[in-house]
């Protein structure tokens, strides 16, 4: 309850100002965060269970996790994968490992409107280049020597491709 009373204060003495200023508080219920996002028009209320829970399920499916973050709600996991030969991986195709398209996505791939799906996945794609390839540079502590983005549709495929220029030689 501290923290949802600090968020109340801290809304208030910032007054006219209050839209301008990021304010973030942590709960650790999700559905407690999303009414007060919803009842007292917060705009970054996080649950201890939805930041931590990328990182758990990716190391329960035995990923080696680099980092998680979130843009917008959508949660991203960055994780190493080592496919051995023999493994339940081996010789799948990548379209094979999960889902690419949100509901919306799919509805609207359903509806014949697949030119939009692939508009807005480039155009998101193109906006966060810069980012991408930061994320990747800051937790490899290597510089990206090329990045390539794309997405298909029938089979399903998306690809974030980091190329990583060679390790610096001491």
């Amino acid at each position: 309850m501290t923290n949802i009373e600090t968020g109340l204060a801290v809304r208030k003495g910032l007054g006219a100002h209050w839209q301008e200023v990021p304010v973030i508080l942590r709960v650790f219920d999700r559905s407690l965060g999303h009414r007060l996002e919803e009842s007292f028009d917060f705009r970054h209320v996080w649950s201890t269970s939805a930041i931590a829970a990328p990182w758990f399920v990716g190391a329960a499916i035995g990923m080696g996790v680099l980092t998680t973050f979130y843009l917008g709600r959508q949660p991203f996991l960055v994780a190493r994968l080592t496919v051995r030969d023999g493994g339940g991986l081996a010789g799948l195709e990548m379209a094979s490992l999960g889902d690419v398209y949100t509901d919306v996505e799919k509805t609207m791939i359903e509806m014949q409107r697949k030119a939009l799906v692939h508009e807005t996945r480039s155009a998101f794609q193109q906006a966060m280049e810069r980012r991408f390839i930061s994320a990747v540079e800051t937790i490899t502590g290597r510089r990206v020597a090329k990045f390539i983005s794309t997405h298909h549709v029938g089979p399903d495929l998306e690809l974030e491709l980091f190329v990583l220029e060679p390790p610096a030689q001491d």
